[in-house]
């Protein structure tokens, strides 16, 4: 009888057992994949690179790769643990065929991932975040647009391709280590030691006293070299985690009941509320105006001629001819970077909070709550409420919001007669099916209760993607320069609902009520123009245009006001300053040089004076700049102002802890 022989095993084989090589390896692949993507994402946006030297994006792979490596540890966990649970674990087929499937699996994850954030960070500025999985939410309407508007079929494409060559790679990979022995008991514990202790290091981000954050990105001055260093799968998961709790928020802005915060915000109040202007509406007294407030879809002040001092073309001389003859705000800003969030904005006076918007929150349906008083002053003055929209007013919970806020109604395309327009886009109706319904909407009104004013809001959307302009006007609008840009793309649209507005004021002055009717222009955001700077203040510059034939006087200001501003504004145009105190805005009539907080998700801006302030929650990181002239570019940074920095992170902490303490019940 011959003894089997026992050969040693090689020292690699011992220093490095299958079990950790199988996870150094997926590891290492996982910071390929990762790296490819950014560079897809460097190629997407080349032109918007260049503002530092090239060492400064090389520098960003290298910044990029904690964020890389802690995600990546955080996907093969489950693979780790699998891989030392006995009988099922390595060396066995089971535990081998798993893995090439998980591991191909999650693969195709961050593929997808970074595919959509290439196309949300085109959209929006910003990575993929939490908002990602609320919009997801929102119906066919949003898979519509998706599948209409983006290389969905260039994308999957190039996911299928990735995932294949990483199934057929770790094919091989599994192979070539199937006939590696078995290690020991004490070998084994050993390794499971040393895997334990990489992955608790991994997933820290390092040895550091805090594990990384997504902070750690905000390496540069240049945005765009900190959008490159950052991981986008890493930033969307820290995003649901944190800030989809509301308190996180609270937490990150130390909102509590402060004498300190109550002082700053009302002397920043108090110093925006010096007497009016000598503005008014000649009115016969007692008569309350009824009011139409249009919220224009992604209607830009790029593309507004009487708010651009160096226009492309003329794209809105109607809307530009209004804003002379009434009251035209030179510096308005949108409060956020959604439709959902200038809605929420604009019709409770509210500022944007990070996390959802006012109108998806629960607490705008508490009876009592703060901020949606606006709704419950109106109807306490008699107004007839409608919401009136071009397509289906379910969508982000806007017909939720409205009649649960007592508006009397909500008209969108289940309408019949906005309904049998025969024409739009998957968003909704053309917009002058829309504006025409407004006019019958108002003749109604006007009918039914003659001595009752109403107030509407009409929310447009022909000027969104696809920016497809109805065929019956395209021979009418100017020949308008365009570009693969939205804000390009979007003259021509915009160009179009500019028609429109001047179409839907002429009928109305044909109407009896139109003398007793004052008319606001604004829109729900802007869209992306810059990206030097995150969030680019002149991304959400907007028109805001108050027009009446009773007004007594034209008017152009340039106090810098915001969304949240509107309805405060309109309140003491009206006559009914008493009112002011119950708004979160202050009006734009009153003296005074004004500011704006404008919130995109974790980032948090503040405009005040010649100034603009930056501060990312969770990163600690702040800037400041000198923006005497919003249209002069670039805007200048400051890093030797501290005193300055710190009086606009009082204002813009004051004045964001005291509205999510109330609207939150918490004061």
């Amino acid at each position: 009888m011959f003894s089997r022989r026992r050969y040693p095993r090689p020292l690699a084989q011992i220093l490095c057992p299958p079990r950790i090589r199988l996870l150094l390896t997926a590891y290492l692949s996982l910071l390929l994949l990762f790296a490819l993507w950014r560079l897809a994402f460097l190629g997407y946006f080349w032109e918007d690179f260049g503002g530092s030297p090239a060492s400064t994006y090389v520098r960003a792979f290298w910044v990029a790769l904690r964020l890389d490596s802690a995600i990546s540890v955080d996907l093969l966990i489950p693979l780790a643990i699998f891989a030392f649970l006995p009988w099922i674990g390595w060396p066995s087929r089971f535990f081998q065929r798993g893995a090439r499937l998980y591991l191909t699996a999650v693969v195709l994850l961050i593929s997808v991932l970074c595919g959509i954030d290439i196309e949300w960070f085109r959209e929006f500025g910003s990575h993929i975040n939490a908002l990602l999985v609320t919009y997801s939410r929102e119906g066919e309407e949003v898979y519509t647009s998706i599948w209409e508007f983006y290389p969905v079929l260039t994308y999957a494409a190039a996911w299928a391709a990735l995932a294949l060559v990483y199934w057929r790679f770790y094919g091989w990979w599994s192979r070539r280590w199937q006939g590696l022995a078995e290690s020991g008991p004490g070998a084994r514990l050993l390794a499971a030691l040393v895997v334990a202790t990489a992955l608790v290091i991994g997933a820290r981000g390092g040895l550091q006293e805090r594990p990384v954050n997504w902070g750690v990105a905000h390496f540069s001055t240049d945005n765009m070299a900190n959008a490159l260093a950052q991981n986008c799968v890493y930033f969307l998961a820290r995003s649901v985690i944190e800030f989809s709790n509301e308190q996180e928020f609270a937490r990150s802005l130390q909102v509590q009941q402060s004498a300190a915060t109550d002082t700053t915000l009302a002397d920043l109040r108090a110093r925006n509320a010096a007497p009016r202007l000598d503005l008014h509406l000649d009115l016969p007294a007692g008569t309350r105006p009824n009011v139409i407030l249009v919220v224009l879809e992604s209607f830009t002040a790029e593309n507004c001629d009487f708010l651009n001092p160096s226009p492309a073309a003329p794209i809105t001389p109607n809307l530009a001819r209004i804003a002379a003859e009434g009251i035209s705000f030179t510096r308005c800003y949108g409060n956020g970077i959604r439709s959902a969030y200038g809605l929420g904005t604009v019709l409770c006076s509210w500022p944007v909070l990070p996390g959802k918007p006012l109108i998806s929150q629960l607490e705008t349906t508490f009876p009592n709550n703060p901020a949606t008083a606006s709704l419950r002053i109106l109807k306490s003055l008699g107004y007839q409420l409608a919401f009136i929209y071009g397509g289906d007013a379910h969508f982000d919970n806007m017909k939720g919001f409205a009649l649960t806020n007592g508006f009397d109604q909500v008209i969108d395309w289940s309408d019949p007669r906005l309904g049998s327009a025969p024409d739009g886009t998957m968003w909704g109706r053309f917009d002058h099916y829309l504006f025409d319904r407004v006019l019958q909407a108002a003749d109604e009104s006007q009918a039914a209760a003659p001595a009752q004013p109403f107030l509407f809001t009409v929310f447009t959307t022909t000027n969104h993607e696809p920016f497809e302009v109805p065929a019956e006007y395209a021979a009418a609008l100017p020949q308008l320069t365009t570009g693969p840009k939205k804000f390009e793309r979007a003259r021509r649209t915009m160009a179009y609902d500019d028609r429109v507005i001047a179409t839907f004021l002429q009928n109305a002055a044909q109407r009896p009520w139109y003398g007793e009717t004052v008319f606001i222009f604004t829109a729900d955001h802007g869209l992306t123009i810059h990206r030097d700077i995150s969030n680019h203040p002149q991304n959400g510059h907007i028109p805001f245009v108050i027009y009446a034939a009773a007004l007594n006087h034209p008017a152009s200001i340039d106090k810098i006001v915001s969304q949240v501003d509107l309805l405060p504004t309109l309140f003491d145009l009206m006559g009914e300053e008493q009112y002011l105190p119950q708004f979160f805005g202050v009006s734009g009539l009153r003296r005074g040089p004004g500011f704006a907080c404008r919130v995109t998700h974790q980032q948090l801006q503040w405009i005040e004076g010649d100034y603009v302030y930056n501060e990312f929650l969770g990163a600690h990181a702040r800037e400041l700049f000198l923006a005497p002239n919003p249209w002069q570019l670039p805007y200048q940074r400051i890093d030797d102002d501290p005193r300055r920095l710190g009086a606009l992170q009082a204002h813009c902490r004051s004045y964001l802890r005291t509205a999510f303490a109330l609207f939150k019940g918490m004061r």
